[in-house]
């Protein structure tokens, strides 16, 4: 495989440094924000030389590639940022990361990386303050594919915690998905999923820390490097944090890239990276009262790649499929499991297959025999419902399910079937998300499985996916 890396490291700094230019493989802009006048953070900064040092050391690359920029304003990151483009032109890796803020407008379209001269409260109230002073995330991708041709990553730690919530975001933080406007050959990786918001810390932001002490390893594709920090996060935030990835089409580059060939060497493990510290765990989240599980109706999340999801599930009506879907749950079978099967106007259909090694499809072994069918328990396959898949058999039903995107009667026990198909819950939160994964273009196409190449119909065209699931305290 060939090493094919392209960073976009997007944060506010208070000085520049650069050294000039020549040709390499590799060039990479590092940018760190933390002294925002009215919503200052603690390790942005820090986070962002962290960085630096894991580029110079383990990861080779020469000083004069590098633009670390700290604290810039909004002047000083745009003449960083050209400078950057330089060494971008005739460089085959290119590298960009950002620590600080970063918010939405409003309508949930755009998103803008925040300059240190910006005041964060106000861009919170007015969108013609935060689009007069921050930096528009679209143009700046832009602009980086018309300089280089290589493969693009943008590595964005900008989901920060701020003072209040705009547009489509919940209160708190987070960066809106806007997978219309990813370039070609990019892939962009968010410290935390779509509408949440990122820890920025006690001496540093777990997604760094993640990506410092993951990346170095060697010989790794660079989508598997980035499920491993995907882990590693959601295990120290206890699934409060879970780091977000979206890339332009099939992904085949990243596939097939290696972030650090070793060519027989072994990567130095003794540079100081990051302070020693006692590792970060936080405690897991508390939901709103409304999403609480009871004995009777468990309440599960999915964070997907689009957003989450939370169900309801109905033990009353429906005893063995909500036993069997939770056990699934709790053995995380639906961690990084796809939806394959999505028809306009009908359903989505998910569970059946989960990204494998080099971003492969791996067919889910299924340890359990199916269950019996509780299709007769009176629950309709009504919009928002979630019901379990099966074949023919109406007794077939393992771990495939799908949601209902309308009423869809025809699903109901009837003459024809008098089983139907099992419905034993409903989305009590997140259809907007699951009908922004039905408007995904999908087509029948062949793709790779760890068992050989498997053909599957009306596949959206773009992965999604369920990052993690959990049953609800």
């Amino acid at each position: 495989m060939r090493s094919i890396l392209t960073i976009l490291l997007a944060c506010a700094t208070l000085s520049v440094f650069t050294i000039p230019a020549k040709a390499s493989r590799i060039a990479a802009f590092v940018v760190g924000v933390d002294k925002y006048p009215t919503a200052p953070l603690d390790n942005a900064v820090d986070d962002a030389n962290a960085i630096y040092r894991l580029l110079t050391g383990p990861l080779k690359v020469e000083p004069s590639q590098i633009i670390l920029s700290e604290n810039p304003n909004r002047l000083q990151f745009f003449e960083a940022f050209e400078r950057f483009r330089s060494l971008a032109s005739r460089s085959e890796i290119v590298m960009i990361y950002f620590a600080g803020h970063g918010m939405e407008s409003l309508d949930g379209t755009e998103n803008f990386l925040l300059p240190t001269d910006i005041n964060v409260v106000s861009a919170v109230e007015s969108e013609a303050h935060l689009r007069a002073g921050g930096i528009n995330l679209k143009r700046l991708t832009a602009d980086l594919a018309r300089t280089s041709s290589g493969a693009k990553v943008f590595i964005l730690d900008c989901c920060r915690h701020r003072p209040a919530s705009r547009g489509v975001i919940k209160a708190g933080g987070g960066m809106a998905t806007n997978d219309d406007q990813i370039p070609p050959d990019t892939l962009m990786l968010l410290a935390a999923a779509p509408n949440r918001a990122a820890s920025d810390g006690d001496d540093g932001g777990p997604f760094t820390e993640a990506l410092v002490e993951i990346l170095p390893r060697p010989d790794q594709s660079l989508l598997d490097a980035f499920f491993a920090v995907s882990d590693q996060v959601q295990e120290v935030t206890a699934k409060r944090q879970i780091p977000w990835m979206r890339f332009d089409g099939s992904g085949r580059i990243f596939r097939d890239s290696v972030l650090f060939p070793t060519d027989g060497e072994t990567p130095p493990t003794d540079m100081k990276l990051v302070p020693d510290k006692p590792k970060l765990v936080m405690p897991a989240p508390e939901e709103p009262a409304r999403y609480r599980s009871s004995a009777m109706a468990p309440v599960v999340q999915f964070a997907t790649n689009y957003g989450d999801i939370y169900l309801r599930l109905d033990r009353e009506k429906a005893p063995r499929t909500v036993q069997n879907f939770i056990d699934y749950v709790n053995d995380s079978y639906y961690d990084r499991s796809i939806f394959h099967r999505s028809v306009p106007n009908f359903m989505i259909q998910g569970g059946g297959y989960k990204l494998g090694p080099h971003g492969q499809m791996l067919r889910k072994t299924i340890p359990r025999p199916p269950i019996q069918s509780e299709g007769k328990n009176g629950l309709m396959n009504r919009k928002g419902t979630i019901a379990m898949g099966r074949s023919r058999d109406p007794h077939s039903a393992d771990l495939q399910f799908f949601f209902n995107l309308k009423d869809n009667p025809m699903l109901n026990p009837s003459g024809q079937d008098p089983w139907g198909q099992t419905v034993f819950g409903e989305i009590i939160e997140g259809m907007v998300v699951v009908e922004r994964m039905a408007q995904v273009p999908t087509s029948t196409r062949e793709v790779p499985s760890l068992d050989g190449p498997i053909t599957l119909g009306s596949l959206p065209n773009d992965w999604i996916y369920i990052e993690s699931a959990r049953v609800l305290p």
